[in-house]
């Protein structure tokens, strides 16, 4: 009798054990992300802009500018306490200008934009009904494309991407990159939360910048034209086609977000 009733209890035990083990939930999240990132190669060009210009009243700066937008992430974990976190991440960010100026009032603004899309895998301690605080520590796999806005800025202000102007267009490259970062967040009511997050990116492309050069996406100009950003102008003038002369992506550095994340499943 006292085995039956062993067995009897252990096979009401065991699915639920189980159960809590595997618990799954899944979660959006949305909300603030600012890139902080770094550049060798672009500063290079724009080094070299300031210096092939001697009528420039404002040169460019050469450190790189912040990048502000939004983000979307989708999410499942499975464990209890401690779960197994895997998520997908898209961000879209965009730069202030940097600008060079004459005395005219005429110049040159240069922006960015990137757009990132990216999987993480990670491991979260906490947040749950019973600990509300909760940490994560992941690792990520990502594809981002930066695009470099280069206009000229004519006296009155409005700007041109144009093919009037040498240097004018937008020019892309995407390279697969990756990182680590750690994300803090707390349960505040019901299925809502909120985070907070911090990682570093890195950018494996720097060892072949030959495959991760800028190339320029504005279809109306000639097919014929130079389509890339130099790393030196006066070369650039006098051998327009060397495109052993041009810039790479090696964008990497710093990503911030805050969100609000929504919960589905029992936490």
């Amino acid at each position: 009798m006292k085995k039956i009733l062993s067995i009897l209890l252990l096979s009401f035990m065991l699915p639920n054990a189980v159960k809590a083990q595997l618990e799954a939930i899944g979660y959006i999240e949305y909300g603030y992300s600012m890139f902080r990132y770094n550049s060798d190669e672009l500063p290079v060009f724009l080094n070299s802009y300031n210096n092939y210009q001697p009528g420039l009243t404002q040169k460019f700066e050469t450190k790189m500018p912040v990048a502000t937008g939004d983000y979307l992430k989708f999410g499942v974990g499975i464990g209890a306490n401690c779960k197994m976190i895997l998520d997908f991440t898209v961000y879209k960010m965009k730069s202030g200008a940097l600008e060079a100026r004459f005395g005219n009032g005429t110049g040159r603004d240069i922006w960015f934009e990137h757009r990132c899309s990216n999987t993480d895998i990670g491991i979260r301690f906490g947040g749950t009904k019973e600990v509300k605080p909760w940490i994560q520590f992941d690792m990520n796999v990502a594809v981002q494309t930066t695009t470099i806005y280069s206009a000229y800025v004519y006296s009155d202000g409005s700007r041109s991407l144009g093919i009037e102007k040498t240097l004018n267009g937008v020019y892309s490259s995407f390279v697969f990159t990756g990182g680590i970062g750690v994300t803090g967040g707390y349960r505040i009511a019901g299925p809502l939360g909120v985070s907070v997050s911090g990682g570093y990116m890195f950018n494996g492309s720097r060892k072949h910048p030959e495959y991760y050069q800028f190339t320029d996406l504005n279809n109306v100009k000639p097919s014929m034209d130079p389509d890339y950003l130099p790393r030196d102008m006066a070369t650039y003038i006098a051998d327009p086609y060397n495109s052993g002369n041009a810039i790479s992506n090696d964008f990497r550095g710093w990503k911030f977000t805050a969100g609000l994340v929504c919960s589905i499943g029992n936490w």
